[in-house]
């Protein structure tokens, strides 16, 4: 990879792009297989908490957005009744 990035942008900053990546030991880089194992543990200690929890928040926002888009249409609505009243 040194050798490769020297061609491509020189060697200082390719020194300076090998020092700094990865910025820790190769034995600590996260592979798929640690990400789907952690995904599974989480998923089996928490499924259910978090599926209510998210549920619950989805079902509050939705409501909060469907009674604000209802007034701010009542309220539209209200504006060009009244204007159509001002104007004729």
């Amino acid at each position: 990879m040194h050798l490769r990035l020297d061609e491509l942008v020189g060697p200082e900053l390719a020194a300076g792009m090998v020092t700094a990546y990865p910025p820790f030991d190769w034995h600590q880089v996260a592979l798929k297989s640690d990400l789907l194992a952690m995904e599974e543990r989480l998923t089996d200690r928490f499924e259910g908490v978090l599926h209510r929890e998210i549920h619950a928040a989805i079902t509050s926002q939705t409501r909060t957005l469907f009674f604000g888009f209802v007034s701010t249409i009542i309220a539209v609505v209200g504006a060009m009744v009244a204007l159509v009243d001002l104007s004729g």
